[in-house]
């Protein structure tokens, strides 16, 4: 299309959208056992989240580990990511997004934070916030969710040194009040579930069952 003057409008922009996978956390309010690599349907929860955001097309992916790293690692060692390593983890969110950053090899237009304890989330979400920010170019685009700002959320390359420069276990949360946020409507309340506890994972199992019938 061509505006008033002639000229061509750009309708969207195409960049690189990297994946950071956050899967540092020791998860101590779940229990012994490290929630990343619990199984379900088969596979370690930050299994089914690497594999979504593949999926989805992000590209670099990056997985930030941290408490028992090795475990986290042999559990998605045979696809295609970055493994960043914060040994600091128990100080909070705020490190691991510095490694994520850190560790993208190239250029990107935006950078996607997911969170291993969301197995649930979905493919086409994360490439529906990928094409709202090739249309929009906005800094920070999240999923709207019965009215919560849910998860993933992809921040613009123009808010990385924002990201580097948050401390403790704030994560990007801070930066919703810096910059202008675009919203993605998502209709599914369950994509709000995360699984912090083990009734956190029997509630989770409940709306998706062991044998696939969801």
């Amino acid at each position: 299309f061509d505006d008033d003057k002639g000229m061509p409008v750009v309708n969207s922009v195409q960049e690189k959208a990297a994946g950071i996978v956050l899967a540092a956390g020791g998860g101590t309010r779940y229990g012994d056992q490290l929630k990343q690599i619990h199984l379900w349907r088969g596979e370690p929860l930050i299994r089914h989240v690497v594999t979504a955001a593949i999926t989805a097309g992000l590209d670099p992916l990056v997985v930030v580990t941290g408490a028992r790293s090795d475990e986290v690692k042999a559990a998605i060692d045979d696809l295609q990511v970055e493994i960043a390593v914060n040994s600091a983890w128990e100080a909070g969110q705020s490190g691991s997004l510095r490694k994520g950053l850190e560790a993208l090899k190239v250029e990107v237009g935006s950078a996607v934070f997911l969170l291993s304890d969301q197995p649930q989330v979905s493919p086409t979400l994360i490439q529906a916030l990928v094409d709202r920010h090739s249309q929009t170019l906005a800094p920070i685009v999240a999923p709207i969710i019965a009215g919560q700002r849910g998860n993933p959320v992809l921040f613009d390359q123009d808010t990385f040194t924002s990201l580097e420069q948050v401390t403790g276990d704030a994560g990007g949360r801070s930066l919703f009040s810096q910059y202008q946020a675009e919203w993605v409507e998502w209709h599914d309340e369950n994509a709000l579930l995360d699984i912090d506890t083990q009734a956190d994972f029997k509630e989770f199992i409940r709306r998706y069952p062991e044998n696939g019938q969801d």
